[in-house]
């Protein structure tokens, strides 16, 4: 793939990426900034504070994991 990284150390010897990366390239579907192998939703805007996922209330919740995900509180509270 020409990216300067052996293949036998290269996560992805048929794609050039950035070494890291592994040489695999910057895949982000959703375009939060979270690459897309380290993404729990994809498909959702997100933050790397929650792994990609979506947190509307800001309090550091991923959605779905949040049981009042309009509502800021501390984790573990209601």
């Amino acid at each position: 793939d020409k990216d300067g990284i052996e293949d036998r150390k290269d996560a992805c010897p048929t794609l050039a990426g950035p070494i890291n990366l592994n040489g695999c390239p910057f895949v982000d579907a959703d375009g939060d900034l979270v690459p897309d192998k380290e993404d729990a939703c994809p498909t959702q805007k997100g933050s790397k504070a929650t792994k990609g996922c979506p947190d509307a209330d800001n309090d550091g919740i991923a959605d779905k994991d949040d049981r009042c995900p309009n509502a800021a509180g501390p984790a573990g509270s209601g």
